[in-house]
């Protein structure tokens, strides 16, 4: 490398940073702002739960600015990061080499992966590096997601992600893909008023149980795929097999929790999930492939 061309690259790093650096202080006066002033109430709730602190409590408020500000965080490497290319998504992001020779292992053997992850802040980044690893993975997701998420669905796709807002054609797909050994990502850890009751963090609450219904008829392995931010800039993302082991779906599918809690509550400050899990909020919206009743997913399966 010539000396002209380590000046510009240094340039160039620099002034990353320096964005990076005001994104990050305009991410601080932001989550103040808003959690002060009564929004994302019900981060507040699911938080409340997992720290164990009445709504009103300062140091509960305290949380909730610090996993917002990790959330609007995330956002601003995302879009650093996604906007200058794959190479900056592999610098950015170390996968665990056991994960992906987990996944890897999974398709040699012809079995498809529905790959679970909790909704930490950095879960886009993680699906963008998963994508990187394993083109054309196909995301089910809101069935009318607003404008900030098709903006953001923009960015995803941009590295071969499929995303396919969820109706009965994207989960013929799914279904397909999985049966032809591809992957296919489902969140389990969203209000699912539609779904099954299981306890989380010690609470009754519905959740999705589609991951495990699609993944037992097309005789798939289920994948935790868990992110965590480990500095400015810096990820690193690694996976958990959940093996049926001759469970039922509603088992399976707590034994995936499980594992989602266990995650979760090791980072709490990472997991962003502004709906409220243990009360309705007044406009709910139809939440990924849990929109679709029990008895039209089984006949879609059946195909």
């Amino acid at each position: 490398m010539t000396h002209t061309a380590f000046v510009e690259i240094a340039k160039e790093r620099g002034a990353g940073n320096r964005v990076r650096s005001a994104a990050y202080a305009l991410a601080d006066k932001l989550s103040c702002f808003l959690v002060r002033r009564g929004y994302f109430s019900g981060l507040r709730s699911n938080l409340a739960v997992i720290y164990g602190l009445p709504q009103e409590s300062p140091v509960l408020e305290e949380r909730v600015i610090e996993n917002l500000r990790n959330a609007l965080v995330c956002y601003v490497d995302f879009f650093l990061i996604a906007c200058k290319g794959p190479e900056a998504i592999d610098a950015a992001f170390e996968l665990d080499p056991a994960g992906l020779e987990l996944i890897e292992g999974q398709l040699n053997a012809g079995r498809g992966v529905v790959l679970v992850a909790p909704h930490s802040s950095s879960l886009d980044i993680f699906l963008l590096a998963i994508s990187r690893r394993f083109p054309e993975v196909q995301a089910l997701t809101l069935s009318e997601p607003a404008l900030n998420t098709r903006i953001m669905n923009r960015l995803r796709g941009k590295y071969g992600m499929q995303l396919t807002p969820i109706s009965s054609t994207s989960l013929r797909s799914a279904i397909r893909r999985l049966r032809n050994g591809g992957i296919v990502g489902i969140a389990a850890d969203v209000p699912a008023p539609a779904g099954a009751e299981f306890n989380l963090f010690g609470k009754p609450c519905r959740l999705p149980i589609g991951h495990t219904r699609i993944a037992a008829a097309t005789g798939s392995a289920i994948v935790v795929g868990i992110s965590q931010r480990q500095g400015p800039g810096q990820y690193r993302g690694f996976g958990i097999h959940v093996p049926a082991a001759g469970m039922d779906e509603e088992d399976w599918a707590e034994a995936t929790l499980r594992v989602l809690e266990r995650y979760i509550l090791d980072r709490p400050q990472e997991w962003f999930m502004p709906p409220p899990l243990w009360s309705a909020p007044e406009h709910q919206p139809a939440l990924l492939q849990h929109r679709l009743p029990p008895s039209l997913t089984s006949r879609l399966i059946r195909g």
